[in-house]
């Protein structure tokens, strides 16, 4: 189901970014953008018959919103409860028995994608001292609009504030999950009082910095899905996918990339990097669970 969620929320991704892209029709030198921009030109050609008089922008929200109700009214169908979890540690559950649940859940799962896509652009600026200009870059900085055209000083408190303000949507409208997570690990059940503002505000920002440390994991999984796809290239001889993979890679690693990690003819720098994003979510994660666990009115 998470394969399901995941590919479903990179269809709507395109759709996202197409709404901070004025230009209809407009033309791309660049893979990574000509086909998903030819891609969602076509859909509003499709429905602009549908939609008579409305202007592009509006026929892609409108067909966004649509998706998004549409999948959760599907996953409704699927099953009775599903669950978002923030840090490998704390979960809700959303209650799908109806289709305000359903549709919830769809657009709350849609949400929390976007805002670790926009925690790996900011790891990937703060990596980066100089700016890129391949296709890659240029495509992900698309990918991640509104957030990717702040400025560098400015991503960090804007980051905080979504991760904060996530967390207190998480809080209002799921239920709390004490179960096994995929980890293997329960899930810590954590009730913000409001009454005791003290408690309520620590609480909120520790569950704030467990959302952060997705933004590790999120960056993990990105470095692993391009070294995957780089092997793919290489089993199938397609150089222009090799080419794009190993663009993919240098735009992850940042400055680190011009400062290999190399023995012999192998670079070890991608290695390096997966041991790196995994000691960070695993040492933040273990350091605020055992922050939020061990208080004495937990």
């Amino acid at each position: 189901m998470s394969t399901l969620l995941f590919a479903t929320n990179l269809l709507f991704l395109l759709l996202w970014m197409r709404l901070w892209k004025l230009a209809e029709h407009e033309f791309y030198f660049n893979p990574l953008l000509s086909a998903p921009t030819r891609l969602t030109d076509r859909l509003v050609d499709f429905l602009r018959p549908v939609l008579a008089g409305f202007p592009p922008r509006a026929i892609v929200s409108v067909t966004l919103v649509f998706l998004l109700a549409f999948r959760g009214i599907l996953l409704c169908s699927l099953g009775s409860d599903w669950t978002i979890a923030v840090g490998s540690s704390y979960a809700r559950s959303f209650p799908v028995g109806s289709w305000t649940g359903c549709i919830l859940f769809s657009l709350t799962e849609f949400i929390v994608f976007l805002i670790r896509l926009w925690g790996l652009a900011f790891l990937v600026a703060l990596m980066t001292p100089v700016p890129r200009r391949d296709r890659v870059t240029e495509a992900f900085r698309c990918f991640t609009l509104p957030f990717s055209v702040l400025p560098r000083l400015s991503m960090f408190p804007a980051i905080v504030l979504l991760n904060a303000l996530l967390v207190l949507h998480l809080q209002h409208t799921g239920r709390p999950f004490a179960g096994p997570l995929p980890n293997g690990l329960p899930a810590i059940a954590v009730a913000v009082d409001w009454q005791a503002p003290l408690r309520a505000i620590l609480q909120t920002a520790w569950l704030t910095g467990l959302a952060l440390t997705d933004i590790f994991l999120f960056a993990y999984g990105a470095m692993m899905g391009v070294v995957i796809g780089s092997l793919v290239a290489l089993f199938i001889q397609n150089r222009g996918l090799q080419v794009l993979a190993n663009e993919a890679v240098r735009v992850l690693l940042g400055g680190f990339s011009r400062r290999p990690l190399m023995v012999g003819m192998l670079d070890l720098t991608p290695l390096a990097y997966f041991f790196g994003m995994h000691l960070l979510h695993v040492a933040g994660t273990s350091l605020l669970r055992g922050l939020i666990t061990q208080t004495p009115w937990n």
